[in-house]
């Protein structure tokens, strides 16, 4: 990790403790620590890659089970009821879902090894580690969307839900294309190399294809994000901040990463489903599921009893 990286993730993490003691809904000490460990789970898995270049991949994998073990304790015990006296159970898997997959996929980018068939072939292990649980993490977010959707369905917001995992749905299909070709592909590849020490010619036509399908993943990533922030923004399941905020970052990322190169990092389209996880889980345990609505008071005639 670099002078550089070190410095962000400290800021964020400072900035993650701030919001923390501020907005925190807990009341047990037990709740919140376990609350504050799993907003900072975007920046502790940070630390595993600087485990993997250090220590090796299978010192990396332990570690990571520890963090997703942790995780998924403190996933279970904030999805309990906190101080609602009712909670949705859709809305609650969706916040585990969704938090699950981010941090699955999450601990599967801090064993990267590169896209180069030196690399893969060296670290073929890690490579396939990280196509792996790039593909679960993928597959337990959709199935955390589609949970969402089910949800937002009961409202008039369905078709942008709808739109949503329209989206995720097609950009998953391109990404299990472009992790197929990884898992297989590429291997073999690096094997050729490996013998002749020059890529195979064929992977050479293959190779810009992957790529392709990689570009259609992120910006259909980018844009389910924009669907189902607005979805849910006009449900009332997030704040007026949150929804834009969902909604102005996927806009700028579906348009900025296919023509300037912006955010052009698989764990990046993560953050959107993760936030969201978290804010349906806290609404989930804390019974914050809709803005309440004051019917209209009853207009009374004008008469001696009322002035």
């Amino acid at each position: 990790m670099t002078l550089a990286q070190l410095g962000a993730t400290t800021l964020m993490a400072l900035a993650i403790i701030v919001g923390w003691i501020r907005y925190s809904l807990e009341r047990t000490l037990w709740r919140r620590v376990l609350e504050l460990y799993l907003w900072l789970v975007p920046v502790s898995l940070s630390w595993l890659g600087a485990i993997h270049k250090t220590v090796g991949l299978r010192a990396t994998v332990i570690a990571g089970a520890i963090h997703f073990l942790v995780i998924t304790t403190a996933v279970w015990v904030l999805s309990q009821k906190g101080t609602a006296a009712a909670s949705d159970p859709l809305l609650r898997a969706t916040g585990v879902l969704l938090i699950l997959g981010s941090a699955v996929l999450w601990i599967g980018a801090d064993t990267f090894v590169g896209m180069e068939l030196e690399g893969i072939y060296v670290q073929n292990a890690a490579h396939l580690f990280t196509t792996v649980s790039f593909f679960l993490g993928s597959v337990i977010t959709l199935a955390g969307f589609t949970i969402l959707t089910t949800l937002l369905r009961r409202s008039a917001h369905s078709v942008l839900a709808e739109l949503g995992l329209i989206a995720f749905s097609s950009g998953f299909m391109f990404w299990s294309i472009h992790l197929a070709f990884r898992a297989a592909v590429m291997v073999a590849a690096a094997k050729e190399w490996s013998v002749s020490g020059t890529a195979p010619l064929w992977y050479g036509i293959w190779r810009p294809w992957a790529g392709v399908m990689y570009g259609l993943y992120m910006t259909f990533a980018f844009l389910s994000i924009v669907a189902y922030g607005g979805a849910m923004l006009g449900r009332g399941l997030v704040g007026s901040r949150w929804g834009r905020t969902f909604v102005a970052f996927g806009l700028i990322a579906a348009v900025g990463f296919p023509t300037i190169g912006l955010f052009d990092y698989p764990l990046m389209p993560q953050f959107g489903p993760f936030a969201m996880g978290i804010i349906l889980l806290r609404r989930s345990a804390h019974g914050q599921l809709l803005p309440v609505k004051r019917e209209p008071e009853e207009k009374l005639p004008l008469g001696r009893d009322n002035p």
